[in-house]
């Protein structure tokens, strides 16, 4: 944009104004639960909190759905996965508690998936975070995670689960069965 000034003496003077307008929108998961492999039969959909955890004898896998077709793949910029944290604790070495994000499948709901139903997801962490305190704000980079799914299915499961470096990593976070400033979120910018 050009904006051009006249003073009271007749003189113009011109220069370029360059406008950047970011969008911001948060949204929450359609559906969020936990599997468990020690209660394999059992759906934690209305729980209020979603747990992972690992230990050398069974896991516990977060899951959260977010519906992702109002987000035009082109024009993201930034996609942070929020999680606001209940507990967090680990067993061997508290500062060393790794926990990633992984693309997931998405043929599940939250009322029924459990750990014997659960779908499939990728080998590899799309980000983690290291040692989540209690009570703060965990954040993970998704943006090429939301990316593929907006020019893909419009559908993004995303799975947090110990990256199980040590014998007893535990990762409690809200669900969105809690109030709005307590619940997972994708924040993406465009």
């Amino acid at each position: 944009m050009t904006l051009t000034v006249t003073d009271d003496d007749g003189g113009i003077a011109s220069d370029t104004l360059t406008v950047t307008v970011t969008k911001k929108v948060n949204i929450i998961p359609i559906d969020d639960s936990f599997t468990d492999q020690r209660i394999w039969y059992r759906s934690y959909g209305s729980a209020n909190t979603l747990m992972a955890y690992n230990s050398t004898r069974w896991d516990r896998y977060i899951w959260l759905k977010f519906d992702v077709s109002e987000v035009s793949a082109a024009a993201v910029t930034s996609a942070i996965l929020k999680l606001h944290v209940d507990t967090s604790w680990g067993m061997s070495s508290p500062e060393n508690r790794e926990f990633g994000a992984y693309l997931g499948e998405d043929g599940w709901d939250e009322m029924s998936i459990n750990w014997s139903n659960q779908p499939g997801m990728v080998a590899d962490p799309e980000d983690t975070v290291i040692s989540p305190m209690n009570g703060s704000v965990i954040e993970l980079d998704v943006i090429d995670l939301v990316t593929s799914e907006a020019d893909g299915d419009d559908v993004l499961t995303v799975v947090i689960k110990s990256e199980e470096m040590y014998s007893s990593d535990f990762l409690s976070a809200y669900s969105k069965e809690n109030p709005d400033e307590l619940q997972p979120y994708l924040e993406i910018e465009s």
